[in-house]
């Protein structure tokens, strides 16, 4: 046997985590480790495991004389090697070393064959796997070095690209007549070694098959050939930009893939451009860069990097020509697809044309594509006051704080908090209170503070805006008389439930019982549960809360609203619900122990479960609470 290091369970169980070595160990078990081998020279194991997916999955892991040293295996969560698959690998070895194959290296092996025995061999393997032939055909695109003069064929180029996704059994259908998604449709699953492992390699597998054809396109730039390098990786993005959609790709399979192989076009494409000075030679491979950043429609912005490359590379005459491309590109509707469109866009715009426009063709440009903040900066940078305040009051709401703080910053806080002020005045956005609010607190000007804060507060009454005011009013010495005048008006306005959480807070539990009598009786909702108006706060019902409150000094009004709360709950059903009842249950028996009155509780138990004997749920949860 070869000198493997020593292994043991606990070693594995390390390696691979708790439950992938359960997992592993089930595999195992169950005769799912295929082919097991052995490599002596690496002190490598491999072998094929047969997972919940059709096709076995194939691992790989190497020892070293400190245990175990690294792994791989193709399903979804492989890498690494800490997968079961690869438990199951380890464990094999340990418990049956005798079944293990001696691997010889592969390149050894190899090399001790005669060229007509190669072709043999390779013949032999594509008729077995009539899909290799397509591997070996895209891997002689590298081998086979065409004529730097010769441009690459197109046409062909898009069905080699095309042919790659096909193979991955992308937009492929079954024998049915069915594609992948439709088979998810009728059935809720998916075939075609798509099960619970899934097969979310294929993405990776995906870039991996591309790279001979993306290698072509590195061999012709390594010859100086930037042209046909360009065209290939043009090329490839494109179709794989033009084939794709998601509706075939249910699940995102090979969304990974694709995305990794049109980043590698745009770092090729950039390759190019710091390759040759030719402006006839950069020109194509900048409007194919713009053209995958247009078209990259899916939602995936694999091409989002493409303005940074461009405005890194690009001549000021190159600049213009992207600049009427972009420009060719804008939407003139305002829908909201054309809006993003124009969102878009735009800052790539004005970076192409920033030293070229005026200020006033700037501006109208930031308007056109909703870059207004960059249309204030500028004005500001080139102190034309007067017109970035114009622009900052004819703003939008949306967009206005934003650009009266760029005015605050330039040291123009009197002008901005005057748009701000008089835009607060023609509307009811509290977003415009909040932000002169909190100008005020900044210049430390307390009533002014204060007056906004109370504003807030009779648009949406709550407990926070209620605490800010206390906040304000402290320091300033009126809080008592605006707190009275607060409830009183609470109270006119039938805000009894808030009214309540207030007292609550307060620590006011005479006042909050009184306050709660007044709040509408429960409603039933319509999915079986209860509230009290609008009065939840802190994840508790408001009864609950006051109950909470009253426990040290109103125990037996504490006790009735439990015993309502609990009433209130079984009556929506759910077990949930009934753990719930019974977690107030026992906050009652407590009070009353704390009283001595046991036999009172003793009464009520037994007469709740007499009550709801047939609820069997119920009487599960009040057990499980020792009731």
């Amino acid at each position: 046997m070869p000198e493997f290091p020593p292994l043991g369970m606990p070693d594995i169980r390390e390696w691979a985590g708790d439950r992938s070595f359960d997992l592993g160990h089930r595999y195992f078990r169950n005769g799912s480790v295929l082919r097991p081998r052995r490599q002596d020279q690496d002190r490598t194991l491999k072998a094929r495991v047969q997972g919940t997916a059709p096709r076995p999955y194939r691992v790989e892991v190497s020892l070293n004389d400190r245990g175990i040293a690294a792994g791989a295996c193709s399903c979804p969560v492989g890498a690494g090697g800490h997968c079961k698959h690869a438990a199951a690998l380890l464990i094999a070895w340990l418990e049956q070393p005798e079944s293990f194959a001696e691997l010889e290296d592969l390149d050894t092996a190899l090399a001790r064959l005669e060229s007509d025995q190669l072709r043999a061999l390779i013949a032999r393997i594509v008729r077995r796997h009539p899909d290799v032939e397509d591997q070996i055909e895209r891997e002689l695109i590298v081998l086979q070095a065409p004529a730097t003069d010769a441009p690459v064929d197109v046409a062909t180029l898009r069905q080699q690209v095309v042919a790659v996704m096909r193979s991955g059994g992308y937009g492929e259908r079954d024998g049915y007549g069915y594609d992948r998604y439709e088979r998810y449709e009728r059935y809720g699953r998916y075939d075609d070694g798509w099960g619970e492992d899934g097969d979310e390699e294929e993405g990776a597998d995906l870039a991996d098959e591309m790279q001979p054809i993306l290698l072509r396109a590195q061999a012709y730039l390594d010859r100086g050939d930037v042209a046909n390098a360009a065209l290939v990786y043009a090329t490839v993005a494109r179709t794989l930009l033009d084939t794709y959609s998601l509706d075939e790709d249910w699940g995102y399979h090979l969304a990974g893939g694709i995305g990794e192989v049109v980043r590698e076009c745009m770092v090729g494409l950039e390759n190019g451009l710091t390759t040759t000075s030719d402006p006839a030679s950069r020109a194509p491979m900048l409007r194919a860069l713009f053209d995958l950043y247009r078209d990259d429609s899916v939602g995936m912005d694999w091409a989002a990097d493409t303005p940074e490359i461009i405005l890194l590379h690009a001549t000021p005459d190159e600049r213009h020509l992207v600049a009427g491309l972009v420009r060719a590109a804008l939407p003139n509707g305002k829908d909201i697809a054309d809006q993003y469109a124009l969102r878009r866009y735009g800052p790539f715009l004005l970076d192409l044309e920033a030293d070229t426009l005026d200020d006033d063709s700037y501006v109208r440009l930031c308007r056109q594509t909703g870059q207004l903040p960059r249309a204030v900066a500028r004005l500001l940078e080139r102190h034309r006051v007067d017109a970035a305040v114009a622009e900052v009051a004819d703003a939008p709401d949306d967009e206005l704080l934003p650009l009266a703080d760029l005015l605050r910053a330039a040291g123009y806080t009197d002008r901005a908090e005057h748009i701000v002020r008089k835009r607060e005045r023609r509307g009811r956005d509290a977003r415009m209170v909040l932000w002169l609010r909190d100008r005020a607190r900044e210049a430390g000007d307390l009533d002014e503070a204060l007056a906004l804060t109370e504003k807030l507060f009779w648009r949406a009454p709550s407990t926070e805006l209620y605490a800010e005011l206390r906040a304000l009013a402290q320091p300033l010495g009126t809080w008592e008389k605006l707190r009275t005048g607060v409830l009183a008006h609470l109270t006119s306005d039938g805000h009894h439930a808030l009214v309540t959480a207030l007292h609550v807070d307060e620590g006011q539990v005479d006042e909050a019982l009184a306050a709660l009598a007044r709040v509408q009786a429960p409603a039933v909702t319509a999915g079986g549960g209860w509230e009290w108006g609008a009065a939840a706060y802190d994840g508790f019902s408001l009864r609950v809360r006051v109950a909470r409150a009253a426990e040290a000094t109103r125990p037996a009004e504490a006790i009735a609203l439990y015993r309502e709360e609990v009433d209130a709950l079984i009556a929506a059903q759910g077990r949930e619900r009934y753990a719930t009842a019974a977690e107030y249950l026992a906050r009652v028996r407590d009070l009353y122990a704390r009283q001595g009155q046991q036999a009172e509780w003793q009464r009520l138990i037994t007469s709740l479960r007499e009550q709801h004997k047939r609820l069997r749920a119920l009487k599960d949860e009040l057990s499980k609470a020792g009731l």
